[in-house]
């Protein structure tokens, strides 16, 4: 009889012992999302206007996603979220690429843990947010999408100043990176369509550069 106490008394403790495990594990992520608006001196949904304002305009394959930041180590200076990483180039539309370059990229938007989002706020700024327990922050632009691995888009690329050598940033936000339907036929490009970020719908290349 001692003896089977002594078992059921230790069942319980390994029951308790796993519940406490998994309270500690569930830990969740909270977010505080920036809805952030995209500031231009022309309508980014003018696609004659996007072709013309940028020097650079491909096809690329994003071959990795090295994180987020919002620190410019160029300038020194903080800035607003991105995500960078490398990709190499498929086909060229406008500009001195040439395919199988391969490049480093930049990109607005993003999640970044928020200790880190904080460090480029000023001091009152820090003392006016309200101590919400967020863990992460994530800035976003209407219409746009995340930037993923292993998949081709059709980029509109700025390389400024503020860029290292070799990166270009991906501009024009939800209008300058564009899904490609199907990534691994891209021999005739009067057949290539990329995807309408807006619309959700699939269109013509050729409607949205100027193929020369």
């Amino acid at each position: 009889m001692l003896k089977k106490i002594i078992c059921l008394f230790l069942l319980g403790l390994m029951v308790l012992s796993g519940c406490s495990t998994d309270e500690k594990s569930e830990k969740k992520d909270k977010v505080l999302t920036i809805d952030s608006d995209s500031d231009y001196a022309y309508d980014l949904s003018n696609n004659l206007e996007l072709n013309k304002h940028h020097n650079d305009i491909a096809l690329v394959e994003i071959t990795d996603i090295g994180g987020t930041s919002n620190y410019n180590d160029k300038l020194a200076i903080y800035v607003d979220i991105y995500t960078y990483g490398k990709a190499v180039v498929k086909a060229v539309y406008k500009g001195n690429l040439k395919i199988d370059d391969k490049i480093a990229f930049t990109r607005l938007g993003g999640k970044l843990s928020y200790n880190e989002w904080k460090k480029g706020l000023l001091q009152k700024q820090v003392d006016m947010l309200e101590d919400a327990g967020y863990t992460s922050v994530v800035s976003e632009y209407e219409h746009d999408i995340p930037v993923e691995k292993n998949k081709t888009y059709l980029v509109f690329l700025d390389h400024t100043s503020s860029q290292k050598e070799n990166e270009y940033a991906i501009s024009g936000f939800a209008y300058g990176m564009r899904e490609v339907e199907d990534p691994d036929h891209l021999t005739d490009r009067d057949d290539i369509r990329v995807k309408n970020n807006v619309s959700g719908k699939y269109e013509p290349l050729q409607s949205v550069v100027a193929l020369e």
